[in-house]
């Protein structure tokens, strides 16, 4: 007679079984707050999943697109290999684990439910929104102390992550709020309290993506519900908060902190300075210096632990006295990749990015998701630090979770309400 191979339970009636339900949404809570707190709720994360899952209900989730955001990271540890500078390449490794812890969790995890999704996304708004807060706060003190407006703009205002960071986390908000219409609680004044209030966050980070971001999550939504309704009024709300939000960039924003009127008197010079610091102008120039780093090794790169030491060594010889200062890295996640592990490393990534294609007809959340996250990686290196690995890591193996025909995705999508979940 044959003898079936155990297969591994869960632990019944564990405290780690109870944890489960709340430990995605936890994640997704101290998001906003730094590494920290993600590090802790990744780890709790990790331990809730590994002891709550059998081997059988999620190897039937798998599927192609989880592997992406491995094989980037597999890519990384094989650039080690030819690399000679390791310890900054074992650094970066640790840094973009979150490629591969994630993803694996989320499939383990199992079919998210109509109300696991809604806990995820009430728990992202509620960390933005707990955040928005905590940086407030303080710059109100220092306003109301010395009549300064300084806290309460970039860097001085984002406390707890990079400015761009912290706009790319509230665009994604928003735009989860213009297209994800199935929770009943996310609707009418609440709604639009939380638009408002995280389209002024968006504002007081004075991130030109961020900026460049919301304008086009909103245009996105008002053109997704307009083809839904087949109507022009869900064009007129969108169309107000665009005009609106247009002119407070030019009019509130004080000239000295306002960084878009600064990129515009940048771009209108006839030439730019190497030593020039500015924002605008560093990526002009750093830009310039990894494409020519590319050109001379455009197949395999120079490897996950010398992408930093060449690119320095590049804005010396150029005379990029600022970006030596300051150490920048490429400032574009597709070039930052392609001087790490050439032309692969680059393909990999738009590979993960080509699903907006695919999906837009079927889930243009999630396509709106990944081509938002398109533009950010044109314009920074998103996935150098660990608030943009977990973020992109994180919510693209969410959406994964979602698309199965067979599971609740169904429950999930605009203009549907959630079935019951027993």
């Amino acid at each position: 007679m044959k003898q079936e191979t155990p297969t591994v339970q869960p632990l019944p009636n564990a405290p780690w079984r109870r944890l489960k339900r709340w430990a995605l949404p936890l994640l997704a809570l101290t998001l906003p707050f730094g590494h920290g707190a993600v590090t802790v709720a990744m780890i709790l994360f990790l331990l809730t999943t590994i002891l709550n899952s059998s081997a059988q209900p999620w190897i039937k989730e798998f599927r192609l697109w989880y592997l992406l955001p491995v094989a980037f990271l597999v890519l990384h540890v094989v650039g080690l290999a030819y690399s000679d500078n390791r310890s900054f390449g074992l650094f970066d490794i640790q840094v973009k684990s979150g490629l591969l812890i994630l993803p694996i969790c989320v499939m383990m995890h199992g079919r998210l439910s109509a109300q696991d999704w809604q806990r995820f996304v009430r728990a992202f708004l509620a960390g933005l929104l707990l955040a928005f807060v905590a940086c407030l706060l303080p710059a109100i003190r220092t306003w109301s102390a010395t009549g300064s407006l300084h806290g309460f703009f970039y860097q001085d205002f984002s406390r707890f992550l990079h400015p761009s960071y912290f706009a790319w986390y509230a665009d994604t908000a928003v735009l989860l709020l213009w297209l994800n219409r199935a929770d009943p609680m996310l609707k009418g004044a609440l709604r639009r309290s939380l638009l408002l209030m995280l389209s002024l966050l968006v504002f007081l980070c004075n991130s030109k993506a961020g900026f460049a971001g919301w304008f086009f999550v909103t245009a996105l939504g008002a053109l997704v519900s307009g083809l839904k309704t087949k109507s022009f009024r869900p064009f007129v709300v969108p169309l107000v908060h665009i005009l609106i939000f247009g002119l407070a960039l030019w009019k509130v924003i004080p000239p000295e902190e306002n960084r878009v009127i600064a990129m515009q008197q940048n771009l209108s010079q006839d030439t730019i300075s190497g030593s020039d610091g500015r924002s605008t102008s560093a990526r002009l120039h750093v830009w310039s210096a990894a494409w020519s780093l590319i050109q001379e090794a455009p197949v395999t790169g120079y490897g996950t632990g010398d992408v930093k030491d060449v690119l320095l060594k590049r804005y010396a010889e150029r005379g990029l006295t600022s970006a030596v200062e300051k150490k920048l890295n490429a400032h574009n996640q597709f070039l930052q990749s392609w001087v790490a592990l050439g032309l692969s490393g680059v393909l990999l990534l738009l590979a993960m990015l080509a699903g907006a294609t695919w999906w837009f007809r079927r889930d243009p959340l999630f396509a709106g998701f990944l081509l938002l996250a398109f533009f950010n990686f044109l314009v920074e290196s998103m996935l150098e630090i660990q608030a943009g690995v977990v973020f992109w890591a994180l919510f693209y193996s969410v959406f994964l979770n979602l698309q199965s025909p067979e599971g609740s995705y169904e429950d999930h999508q605009p203009g549907r309400r959630p079935s019951p979940v027993h």
